[in-house]
């Protein structure tokens, strides 16, 4: 019994996996604007969850680096789920600096949406609340 419940779990766990895989490749070509470069894409589509989060990391925009791994390292280690609004907030705070955190208002995003952007296929919002869009993310 213990050795099917195993398998069962096996197999959904690996077809979440695949489907997963799937939504990610459609969301990449859905950002081609032409024959050419859907094309393109598909000739170099990724294997695998991990290459896939890879290149989705590598994709996002230099200047937004330090704010997307803010927002993804509060996602990580919330203790609660955290609201789009929240989540914005946490860029206010500098804890890098020697004298201590420092709060500043003006690097407070006028949408705080625009979270959702910078996040790229990670993450969504479900019920106002910041979530990843899959489970495992968490453990990449």
């Amino acid at each position: 019994m213990y050795m099917s419940i195993l398998m069962i779990y096996s197999t959904v766990t690996d077809l979440i996996f695949r489907f997963r895989w799937v939504a990610l490749q459609l969301a990449e070509l859905a950002k081609c604007s032409s024959e050419y470069e859907i094309v393109q894409q598909l000739k170099n589509l990724p294997e695998g969850l991990d290459n896939i989060y890879r290149r989705i990391l590598k994709g996002i925009d230099k200047k937004y680096h330090a704010d997307t791994l803010t927002f993804l390292q509060w996602l990580a280690f919330c203790r609660r789920p955290m609201s789009i609004k929240e989540i914005a907030e946490t860029i206010t705070i500098d804890f890098n600096l020697k004298d201590g955190p420092i709060f500043t208002p003006t690097k407070r995003y006028a949408d705080p949406r625009d979270v959702l952007v910078r996040c790229s296929s990670l993450v969504s919002e479900s019920e106002g609340k910041f979530c990843w869009l899959n489970l495992d993310l968490n453990l990449y």
